[in-house]
């Protein structure tokens, strides 16, 4: 697993999608877990999760604020089982305000 990509955390402006794509390498082939603080998240509507034999990849479209926090991903195969966190920041858009006279 390499988050080197990530050692500075991720920013992400609202409602640009949140993509997290980690190389990794394992035989077998890991699985992957991928957790938002301590609830495990699982493909729906704004989720979509990928795991090949090269990278395991979390995209969440579109971004909202609440999204803000630490993401764990924990790749496991029956030799072994490993995790990193990605500190991610969702912006919120500008908003523009105009005022008429």
């Amino acid at each position: 697993m390499d988050l080197s990509a990530f050692k500075d955390g991720l920013e992400v402006i609202v409602p640009n999608p949140i993509t997290i794509l980690v190389p990794s390498t394992g035989y077998p082939r890991p699985t992957a877990t991928w957790c938002f603080g301590d609830k495990v998240l699982e493909t729906g509507d704004r989720v979509k999760m990928k795991t090949l034999s090269a990278y395991a990849e979390l995209v969440i479209s579109p971004s909202e604020r609440s999204d803000k926090g630490i993401y764990t991903l924990k790749l496991e195969n029956r030799v072994k089982t490993i995790s990193g966190e990605i500190d991610v920041n969702v912006i919120g858009k500008e908003q523009n305000i105009y005022h008429l006279r």
